[in-house]
């Protein structure tokens, strides 16, 4: 399911950059495809097995070098902090040196670990060296994902968190690096000179600020492949999947929802709600992903303010 989801939105973005709202030279615009193209989705940080046997052998080998000692518990902390900071430092120079054979990674290892990186893995995060999207076990489950669930609550919920995901690796930090996980310094600065993309990184910039432009970026984008992912396909093919809210419903009733599941994912209390430089508060991200969002508007038959109609705002600030 969630491999289809991610297809569907893969190719939803394509054909937003074959739209080619920015102008990109064919250069620029083959680069950006073929990083869409082989951008891959893993489920959980292990790595893919044939058999318990082989999984439990490669993890084996990971941690062949990691002597532990029972009744050592700080020399123990020391020791795994060491692991995982050659594996840092392994990741990096395969990022920097590529062509060196020795820093290459085979595709069936298990993910480097960063110290203060991935947490607790309750969170999917896109891993730019490999250009992969990484989805932990933990978040399948209520209230995200239960077995037969509607489209629409699929789309609007697990739909915008891979979105966003894959956002992530076509913002202007991102899109320096090709899809192996190489710097590119020639095509990046090529497509970051592009004019259009330049002004609308400048609006996202002075909209949120610097710390905020990719997470919102990433957001608002996510929202929108989600969306349109669910409902140009489902209007093109009549195809409103049965277990949708009641028989006969509105395609007005339908947007609602979609946009009412979404904001559920940031449901939390205000005291506990997540707020630091890069997102922002749980209300803030789920305001600003729909400010301006035209289906958003549409939905909720939302009228334009005063300050819209006089200065003509700009609708939303869009990369691509």
């Amino acid at each position: 399911m969630l491999q289809g989801i991610f297809q569907t939105l893969k190719h939803r973005f394509g054909q937003k950059l074959r739209a080619n709202r920015n102008a990109f030279g064919r250069k620029s615009l083959k680069f950006l495809l073929s990083k869409l193209e082989h951008m891959t989705l893993r489920l959980s940080i292990l790595p893919r097995q044939k058999s318990d046997h082989s999984l439990e052998r490669r993890i084996e080998r990971h941690y062949h070098d990691l002597q532990l000692n029972a009744s050592d518990y700080y020399g123990n902390l020391l020791a795994t902090l060491k692991h995982s900071t050659e594996q840092q430092l392994h990741s990096l120079l395969r990022l920097l040196l590529p062509w060196l054979g020795k820093v290459q990674t085979k595709r069936g290892q298990p993910l480097p670990v960063e110290v203060h990186g991935f947490g607790s893995f309750g969170s999917p995060f896109y891993m730019l060296s490999t250009n992969t999207l990484v989805v932990p076990l933990s978040l399948l489950g209520p209230p995200l994902y239960s077995p037969g669930q509607s489209e629409l609550l699929s789309y609007s919920s697990l739909g915008f968190i891979l979105g966003h995901e894959l956002s992530h690796g076509f913002t202007p930090d991102a899109v320096r690096i090709d899809s192996r996980g190489r710097a590119q310094i020639g095509i990046g600065l090529e497509v970051l000179r592009n004019r259009r993309f330049r002004d609308e990184a400048t609006c996202l910039r002075f909209r949120f600020g610097a710390e905020q432009l990719e997470e919102k970026f990433a957001d608002a984008n996510g929202l929108d492949l989600a969306y349109s992912a669910y409902f140009d396909a489902a209007e093109g093919d009549r195809r409103w999947d049965e277990n949708s809210i009641e028989p006969g419903q509105t395609s007005t009733l339908r947007q609602q929802h979609f946009f009412l599941n979404f904001a559920q994912f940031f449901c939390s209390d205000e005291d506990s709600s997540q707020d630091n430089d890069d997102h922002g508060t749980d209300r803030r991200r789920v305001n600003d992903a729909v400010a301006n969002f035209e289906p958003f508007q549409q939905a909720f038959n939302c009228s334009k303010s005063w300050f819209e109609k006089r200065y003509r705002q700009r609708t939303q600030c869009r990369l691509y």
